[in-house]
């Protein structure tokens, strides 16, 4: 494995980190970012670039390339946080007001029924939406049948990114 072979990559405090899955884990330490669960990349050490013996290329299929030639304004999305007492009405507020994307934002994979409701009325016309956790370490549960896809990984933050590069290119693309 070399550098090309790693996509967008994160060097901090001399460890590199694959940016889907880097995130910061403490607000002030040098140290202050970690892969968490699967761990570096590489290290840097002596000058040189020590790779890990299980780093495999990673190809996610989120991964977009934006030309510098392509340009267009951010499109309305949000992220929703979902809790047991979470109820559709910020759901249908947005998409009253053109929303038209979000990441649902849940612990363990789950949105409640009220919300899901919403939802469902929002992806029927047309809302893209996408969950992602918002615990620190783990990720949200890939689900077959799952009504509302998954982040594949991603942090809500990431995921939104994501969601908007999404929305992007489907303009781009009409």
């Amino acid at each position: 494995m070399d550098a090309k072979d790693s996509g967008v990559v994160v060097v901090y405090a001399a460890v590199v980190h694959a940016a889907e899955l880097v995130q910061k884990t403490h607000p002030y330490p040098h140290d202050a970012f970690s892969s968490c669960e699967v761990g570096p990349l590489a290290w840097i050490e002596g000058g040189s670039v020590r790779w890990s013996v299980d780093t495999i290329p990673l190809a996610l299929p989120h991964r977009v390339a934006l030309s510098s030639t392509q340009s267009g304004t951010w499109l309305k999305d949000e992220t929703v946080v979902n809790c047991a007492s979470a109820r559709g009405k910020v759901v249908d507020a947005l998409v009253t007001h053109g929303i038209q994307g979000w990441v649902a934002c849940t612990a363990n994979s789950t949105v409640s029924n009220a919300l899901m409701v919403s939802v469902q009325r929002a992806m029927a016309q047309g809302v893209k939406v996408v969950r992602a956790t918002r615990c620190s370490l783990g990720r949200v549960i890939s689900i077959l049948d799952a009504l509302i896809p998954d982040s594949q990984g991603l942090s809500p933050v990431k995921a939104r990114v994501a969601l908007m590069l999404s929305l992007m290119l489907c303009v781009l693309s009409r």
